[in-house]
Parts: structure tokens; sequence; C-alpha cells
């Protein structure tokens, strides 16, 4: 498959979105365009989320931005050739895949370059934690950089926690069918976050970003939707 579409012309791209954080993308655009992220610490660089495809050729670009010491997935929607990922750039040292284990079951490409992990959190390396969410599906995860560039804190968040227009967040079971998540489930991954400190949350969209106050904003967003569904908000929202 990654043959075919190199032939019809698709490659990757390296984007800087801000200090210490590359987004990773396809053009032109596969699939459904979701982009990853590569962050960069002090123990190495992080993927978060995965594309489709690995140009041969992109390999060398990336290992020039310090190559990829770990790949973390949200959901198994954004699984995608991370197997391929880790294995590319496991030359100078492992290059593992961490998944949540309550989504093992989605996985149709087996490795050992695989590692599941399970509970509600997961330290990869210092200031570097995967939380898990659920949701959109059991093991909805996301990524928190306690110590990002500036300090502030950023959050990777697939699409557990979507950016809208406007400058909230949602939470969906399934976006293409407008399922919306029960009360406590939404309930939950607002307290999870809202503990955090954060001020920018990205998803999985170069559009899909909460550039300012985010863990505030995820709080907020949780709040009325929850009080949406329970019928306890009455103010019209548009």
């Amino acid at each position: 498959m990654s043959d075919e579409l190199i032939a019809q012309g698709f490659r990757n791209k390296a984007i800087a979105v801000e200090p210490g954080v590359h987004a990773i993308a396809v053009e032109p655009k596969l699939g459904i365009g979701q982009q990853a992220y590569l962050v960069h610490t002090p123990q190495g660089n992080i993927m978060w989320d995965c594309v489709g495809l690995l140009h041969p050729q992109f390999v060398a670009e990336v290992e020039a931005l310090g190559g990829v010491a770990a790949i973390a997935v949200s959901h198994p929607h954004f699984y995608a050739a991370c197997a391929d990922w880790a294995e590319a750039f496991s030359a100078h040292r492992e290059c593992k895949v961490y998944l949540h284990e309550a989504d093992r079951e989605w996985v149709t490409r087996p490795s050992t370059a695989l590692e599941f992990w399970s509970g509600e959190e997961r330290e990869v390396w210092t200031g570097v934690n995967l939380m898990q969410l659920g949701g959109h599906f059991p093991g909805s995860s996301v990524l928190l950089w306690e110590e990002s560039r500036d300090g502030q804190g950023v959050v990777f968040a697939g699409d557990t926690v979507f950016p809208v227009p406007g400058g909230g967040v949602s939470f969906m079971f399934s976006f293409p069918n407008l399922l919306p998540l029960p009360v406590d489930q939404v309930a939950r991954i607002g307290r999870t976050l809202g503990r955090c400190n954060f001020d920018r949350l990205y998803g999985p969209f170069p559009q899909s970003v909460v550039k300012h106050d985010a863990a505030a904003v995820v709080r907020e967003s949780a709040a009325r939707y929850c009080g949406l569904l329970d019928g306890s908000t009455t103010r019209r929202y548009t």
C-alpha cells in the first residue's frame, strides 16, 4: 500500500507548530487528513498519534530532527502504520509504541514494538504522561507534556477531546454519527484533565487547537456538555 501511495505522489511533511513541536502530515490529504505530532523532550522525541504513510525519504528528515524514541497513540482509528514507524526508527535505540490495553483487540498488525499499558496513567518519561480518559474508545488517551518549552504545559488529545468553533471543546462517542457520550463519562474527562496544568491543547487537525487557557476551556466545556445532557443548563447555544 505504501509503495502505491508513493507512486501516486503522496509524501510526508514536518511543520513546526510551536517550540519543541512539529506536526507530521501527509500531502496530499490521506484518509481524513489527521496529523501526528513530534514532541521534542530532553529524553528523546515522542510521536503522538500516527499517519498512514512513512515515505522512506522522510526518515532522514525526521532523524535530523532527533528521530523518534517512542510513539503513543490515542485510539485505534489512528493506529495506522504505527508499527512501521517504530521499526523504521529503531536502528539506534528501541522505539516502543504505547497503546492502551483496553483497545488491544483492535490491533491488526502484531509487533514486538507494541507495549500495552493499563490503568488511568502511564509516565513515559519525566514530564511526559499518558492519561486514559475513555469515551470515544475505552482506552482513548491523551498525552500531557508538562515540561513544554515555555513551561505552561500542552495536551495532545487525538479526538478524545476535540476543539470546536467558538473556542470550546467537545466529546463524542462517534463523530461521523453525532452520537454523544453519557454525562458520567464526560464528567470524568472534565475532572481528570481539569486537575492538570496546561495552556494549549492540540487535536488531530491543523485547525483543531485551543491556544490559551486550555485546562479552563476543558472544564467549562465539560460542565456545559453535562448540563445540556441532563437538562440542568437552560442557556441557549448556537
